[in-house]
Parts: structure tokens; sequence; C-alpha cells
């Protein structure tokens, strides 16, 4: 992996404590426990799929989450969510008021005022979540500048084109699993899946993307969108390099990982069906 003209002004940025593999087709960057350790979690079904400048765009996007001032990562916003969802959970009644009981009108009495002081909780959980909102859509787009200053511009467009083929992905999992597929091989069906899209098909689901509207309860701004703010601006030189023999050498490592994510990613798709 090359760097170019990296500069030292990112030292605040830390990398992560824990790196993780799931069966998703997702990433993610959390600071968990009080010790306040950084995860940094990637699904391998999303890996598979993306050229090695598309990682680098894929890292150093949620690596950018660590110091973009995302509000849902701190101490004690998170705490004060983590605790107002709590205190609304054990304050709801977990049964109908009309069910029987032996402790008769008292229960359902109990119940009943258990429930209005649920409320308030509730509107203040809302709130809270309402108001963050703005700033979590705010801070997508500024990882995305960021990731964009060290993949470069066209390296994080590209990402974000990818995301729009999760159906395909989906679908390459459901064939894999009617296949009977051996679970080793379900992410070379997946990246085989995606690769194999019509340069067409690809331009249609953008054009469908860029149908979506912002949505005020959403905590991604639409695809579309974030392609569009990243396409006005001048394009720019990456400050990594990941190259193609670095990218099978991440392949090669993570390759003990394939079958049992990809039996996961089968578990998965069978139990939607039972839903």
């Amino acid at each position: 992996m090359s760097c170019a003209g990296a500069g030292r002004n990112d030292a605040d940025l830390e990398p992560p404590d824990i790196v993780a593999l799931d069966d998703t087709v997702n990433a993610y960057w959390s600071v968990v426990t009080l010790r306040r350790r950084r995860v940094l979690a990637i699904g391998l079904p999303l890996l598979v799929v993306l050229e090695p400048s598309e990682r680098v765009a894929l890292i150093a996007h949620e690596v950018a989450h660590g110091r973009n001032g995302d509000v849902r990562r701190g101490l004690f916003v998170s705490s004060a969510l983590n605790t107002l969802a709590e205190v609304y959970r054990l304050l709801v009644p977990g049964e109908s008021a009309l069910t029987y009981t032996d402790l008769g009108i008292v229960d359902q009495v109990t119940r009943a005022v258990t429930w209005i002081l649920a409320r308030p909780v509730g509107w203040l959980y809302t709130l809270e979540i309402r108001l963050l909102l703005y700033d979590m859509q705010r801070a997508e787009y500024l990882a995305d500048s960021l990731a964009a200053k060290v993949a470069g511009r066209d390296a994080v467009v590209a990402l974000h084109e990818k995301l729009l083929l999760e159906p395909v992905i989906r679908h390459a999992v459901q064939r894999a699993t009617h296949d009977r597929t051996d679970p080793g091989s379900v992410c070379d069906v997946v990246a085989a899946s995606v690769r194999g899209v019509p340069e067409l098909e690809r331009e249609r689901r953008r054009r469908v993307a860029a149908l979506e509207r912002t949505r005020r309860e959403a905590t991604h701004p639409p695809t579309a969108m974030r392609i569009d703010v990243l396409e006005s601006r001048a394009p720019t030189s990456p400050l990594v390099v990941l190259g193609d023999d670095e990218s099978r050498a991440i392949d090669a490592e993570l390759a003990p990982q394939r079958s049992r994510l990809g039996q996961a990613l089968v578990d998965r798709y069978r139990e939607s069906l039972y839903r």
C-alpha cells in the first residue's frame, strides 16, 4: 500500500482497536465500553465485491467517523439514549391490559399507570433522536469528503454505486442457497453476480436512486444525493493506493472466514423465509 503526500494533519485520527468481520452488506465504526475502544466492522459480502480503490474508500469513510463530530458516538449522548430506551422498555407493559391475571383490576390499573408514565419517556427519546438525525446525515457527508481526500473522489463515487447493487447481492445469496452451494463459495457467487451486472442496469439503478428524496427520520442521506455532492467537486488524486497484489493478500488472509460467514448468510436467508 502506497501513500502519496499524506501529511500529519490527521494525527488525531486513531486506528481502530478492533477490526471485526461479519456477514452483512455494511460497514460501521463504533466506540464501545467504558475504555472507549474503537471498532471497525466490515461485512465480507460487501468487501468481496469492491475493487482495491473502493476498499480504501470504504475504510477511509468509516474511520472518518472517528473524527467528524458524529455525536452519536459520544459517551454522554449514547449513554443518555440507551438509558431512555431502557427506561421506556421497562415501563411499557409486556402484555395487553385485557389479558387475565390473578391480580385482576390491580394489574390492569398498574399497567395503565406504567403506560402513562412511559409516554413522556418515549416522547423525549423520539425528540432527542430527531434532533440528532440532521447531524447524523451531516456526518455522512463529512465522512464522504474525508474519504475522497484519502481514496480519491472517483473511488468514493464508485463505492456508493456498488452499494446500490445490494439487491443483486441478496439475490446471489438466495440463488446460492437454493443451489446448495458450498458455504465457502457463497462469497464467490456474490462477487461474480456483481461483476456480471451490465452497465445499463447499473445506470438504471442510479437513475432510480435519484428519485429518492431526503427523509427527516433517516440516519443516512439518499445515496444518489451523496454521489451528486461528490461529483459537484473537482476530482482528487488518492493519497492511499491499495495495489492489486495487496488486495489479493487481504483476500487470502480472510479466506478462512469465508465458510463460516457464507453459512451465516445462508442461515439468515433461510430464517427470513419463516418470518
